[in-house]
């Protein structure tokens, strides 16, 4: 199947056809288990890129779990779920399963190490937190040296309960924490600078309030204090 999707045959519906039934018997005998239509086919449109949507107790992580075989063949899979119990989880009652298809699967939650979390995006599908996922890119673009990343590159992800994640905290802002800067000077002057403008002028507090948004007044006003700052 690995040869297949080399050669370009996913294209014509071969490798889906035998992913899933090659899964759908992996399920069976590691789980006794037999996939249900709704579950095959939510897992056949999350792989092709679409949202599928499935009733409480319809088996969405079975679906997920599908669309991850699938995709491991494709350079790796990421799984996203809500939060590190969800994670670590649906990792345990999968394994098996992808055992049976001779695919490896690691999990990455909070406690993890760095070498526990390279170890974990080196294998074909990984599950974690969306959360997870995101400080680890983070991180990653921070690294000084290549060898100091955890992930291997980006190939695709299947996103549990996507409403939730996409949706809900689709706008929650996600940041690193670090040591205090050596040099604390910059953030002063811009603290100094952010005391000097008004609300409603310079800038807008959106509906949440970890929005804000800068006016014509205040990139003028910015600009002025840069130029004053240069001839200081």
């Amino acid at each position: 199947m690995r040869a297949a999707q080399a050669a370009g045959q996913h294209k014509n519906g071969f490798l889906a056809e035998a992913v899933t039934s090659a899964a759908a018997e992996a399920f069976r005998r590691a789980r006794g288990v037999a996939l249900c239509e709704s579950q095959v086919v939510a897992g056949l449109v999350a792989f092709e890129g679409g949202v599928a949507e499935l009733a409480d107790g319809e088996g969405k992580s079975a679906g997920a779990g599908l669309a991850a075989c699938l995709g491991s063949l494709c350079g790796g899979v990421h799984v996203a779920v809500l939060d590190d119990y969800l994670a670590c989880r649906d990792h345990a009652w999968f394994a098996p399963v992808f055992g049976v298809l001779g695919v490896t699967a690691g999990v990455v939650t909070t406690s993890s190490k760095p070498e526990q979390r390279r170890g974990a995006y080196q294998a074909d599908i990984t599950y974690g937190s969306y959360r997870q996922f995101v400080h680890d890119y983070l991180r990653d673009g921070l690294a000084r040296m290549p060898a100091d990343r955890v992930q291997r590159g980006l190939a695709s992800a299947i996103v549990d309960e996507a409403d939730t994640a996409l949706i809900d905290h689709g706008r929650d802002l996600v940041s690193l924490g670090g040591r205090e800067t050596a040099n604390p000077g910059p953030y002063a002057a811009m603290a100094r600078l952010a005391a000097q403008l008004d609300r409603g002028t310079h800038y807008e507090i959106g509906a949440r309030a970890s929005v804000i948004r800068l006016t014509a007044a205040a990139e003028h006003a910015l600009a002025g204090f840069a130029r004053a700052g240069q001839r200081g």
